[in-house]
């Protein structure tokens, strides 16, 4: 009986077969992880290194820091650096979630490094949406990396700490389980991720929306009234409680509305003066911003009403906003927009591709697949962390600069060792930049708020030399030597402690 030719080859040559496992590992699941863990080590080496140089601030890795430290130690939300409980201005809940993990380790370096396993982890279940959307793992696989490579993943990463790096990964897990149709897993994701921010309530509202319009009606429902249910007792009741009288987010948009005006007043404003609306709409900053976090999409996320409806609010919240962090690609206000114009840009690719007038054309998805790839890869080039040694991409306020010099080592030294001589009990002044590296106590202040405030007599000042500037003047009593004292002076910080 004679053997079949292909099972032939087989037998003499397993070779193929090999490179047919492998292939299928490589752009199935095994690959995903591997990008998965190569973005996380990737990420969290390079901002821990960041770090190191001095380019974290008080706000915002100190802030969270002190957050984390102080509910360790029995002051539940409690943060020096404003004063107040950090309930009273943004509502948090979830960071609870990783306390445990910070008790372990309490350093910043810690959140760093949760900070890049939380965006990179959350590519795995945008993997099984694209999975299950597009009916293909190699096509799913490089959604997710697209997803990792987006140039506004990379500056969240690198800016500082956020709680809205758990967004992106509830989100998708949220949707998959949608998709899967296993309510309660989905029920559990959506609330986990009302914990993540206030805000996060508008969110759940699109994706209400976006059910209503896919006709999937009591699904719908139940997101619209978790999320103004959500709304009412995350701003009313928690923020409102914890809060000083008058204390307000209305200067992201005083553009619009007065200092200490409720949010309702920004919907008055947008009713009332539609075109004072549009002219802040359509600066040019703003539509940069727009084409930043979409063109790497190719813009398929406003293909669909559903994708459009999703976005809304991350839109709304920056392009009406007047503080420019608001709409620049390196904060993390991008993280209100990114994961939903992924899952926008998929639900675009199963309505059009293929579809009639693809067909007709010869327009396939692995086409437009490559269109989208190559879009993402000028992009990422132009403003993410994929580039040249050296190469400089926005995070925050700054470039940041992957190549760390001899001089911002040793200068790493010293602080170090300044900072391991000052007694955890002991109150503290310093410098933003210096603030990270000694969050851990009760009481903490920058030079930039301490002025009339208590900081303004705190027992220790710690300063960047290259700092001092104005402060020598603000501050004469500590700096000329009259209420503190010199007890440390070295090449790049100087430490003054109160006579």
């Amino acid at each position: 009986m004679s053997v079949p030719h292909e099972i032939h080859e087989s037998a003499v040559s397993p070779g193929p077969a090999v490179i047919h496992r492998l292939l299928a590992l490589v752009s199935g699941r095994g690959g995903l992880f591997a990008t998965i863990a190569a973005f996380a080590v990737f990420v969290s080496v390079q901002t821990i290194r960041q770090h190191r140089a001095l380019e974290t601030r008080a706000f915002d890795l100190g802030v969270f820091e002190s957050v984390l430290w102080n509910t360790v130690h029995g002051r539940f939300f409690w943060s020096p650096l404003v004063l107040e409980r950090h309930l009273g201005q943004h509502s948090s809940f979830i960071l609870l979630t990783i306390l445990p993990i910070y008790a372990a380790a309490p350093r910043p370096e810690t959140l760093l490094a949760v900070q890049a396993v939380l965006l990179g982890l959350a590519a795995w279940p945008l993997f099984l949406i694209a999975e299950r959307l597009l009916r293909s793992r190699p096509q799913a696989l490089l959604v997710a990396v697209l997803y990792l490579l987006h140039p506004a993943i990379g500056s969240a990463a690198f800016y500082d700490f956020h709680e809205l790096a758990f967004a992106p990964l509830l989100f998708f897990f949220a949707y998959w389980f949608h998709l899967a149709n296993r309510p309660v897993v989905f029920w559990t994701f959506v609330a986990l991720l009302l914990l993540v921010k206030e805000d996060l309530s508008l969110v759940i509202i699109g994706f209400g929306l976006s059910c209503l319009i896919a006709r999937q009606w009591q699904r719908g429902a139940g997101l619209l009234l978790a999320g103004v249910a959500a709304y009412v007792i995350f701003v009313h009741v928690v923020i409102a409680g914890f809060s000083h009288p008058g204390q307000s987010f209305g200067w992201y948009y005083e553009g619009l509305v007065p200092a200490g005006a409720p949010p309702s007043a920004l919907l008055q404003a947008v009713w009332s003066d539609p075109a004072r609306v549009m002219a802040l709409v359509v600066q040019r900053e703003k539509i940069k911003y727009v084409v930043q976090l979409t063109a790497p999409l190719c813009f398929f996320s406003f293909f669909t009403l559903q994708g459009a409806v999703l976005m809304a609010y991350g839109f709304a919240m920056s392009l009406l906003a007047t503080r420019e962090p608001v709409y620049t690609i390196g904060f993390q206000y991008a993280l209100h927009v990114v994961p939903y114009a992924f899952v926008g840009a998929l639900l675009a690719l199963v309505r059009f591709w293929p579809g009639p007038s693809a067909r007709a054309l010869g327009v396939t998805r692995r086409t437009v697949l490559c269109l989208w790839a190559l879009a993402a890869a000028v992009f990422c080039v132009k403003y993410g962390m994929v580039g040249a040694p050296g190469r400089h991409f926005h995070a925050g306020f700054r470039h940041v600069n992957l190549s760390i010099s001899p001089d911002a080592q040793e200068r790493y030294r010293e602080v170090r060792e300044m900072a391991a001589r000052i007694p955890v009990d002991a109150s503290v002044t310093a410098s933003e930049t210096l603030v990270p590296h000694v969050a851990r106590r009760q009481e903490l202040a920058t030079l930039r708020y301490a002025i009339g405030a208590p900081g303004a007599e705190y027992e220790i000042f710690f300063v960047l030399k290259s700092e001092l500037g104005e402060w020598v003047t603000r501050f004469p009593a500590v700096f000329a030597e009259r209420s503190h004292r010199r007890v440390a002076d070295g090449k790049y910080t100087v430490m003054y402690q109160r006579r």
